[in-house]
């Protein structure tokens, strides 16, 4: 790690954030097929990983979905949108990310995006 002014001492090598990254998620065991050298990302927390959303997740993530937007207190979506729309919606294309949390068994716990 770094020392106390937060810079690691000269000549020190260090590994990258995204070294790191990898080490712990292939640890973790949940680096999704695909993402590899892809743009894609994750972070570690605690007994749960956060990373980028595929469409395998897709059935997972609607079924939290589905249930707010028909509430209708928190998206402006029409109540009664159809699975394929909300996916087109929610599945956003880069420049933007939708990204899951998931367990160590690869269950999703949320989605956001």
């Amino acid at each position: 790690m770094f020392p106390a002014g937060g810079v690691p001492a000269r000549g020190k090598k260090t590994r990258s954030s995204a070294q790191r990254l990898a080490a712990t998620a292939d640890e973790f065991g949940q680096v999704p097929a695909g993402i590899r050298g892809t743009r894609a990302w994750a972070v570690i927390l605690g007994n749960m990983m956060i990373r980028d959303a595929t469409l395998t997740d897709w059935s997972a993530i609607w079924l939290f979905l589905r249930e707010i937007v028909a509430a209708g207190e928190t998206y402006t979506w029409p109540r009664d949108v159809t699975e394929e729309r909300a996916r087109d919606m929610w599945l956003v294309r880069p420049p933007s990310r939708t990204v899951v949390a998931v367990d160590q068994d690869g269950t999703v716990l949320g989605p956001a995006n």
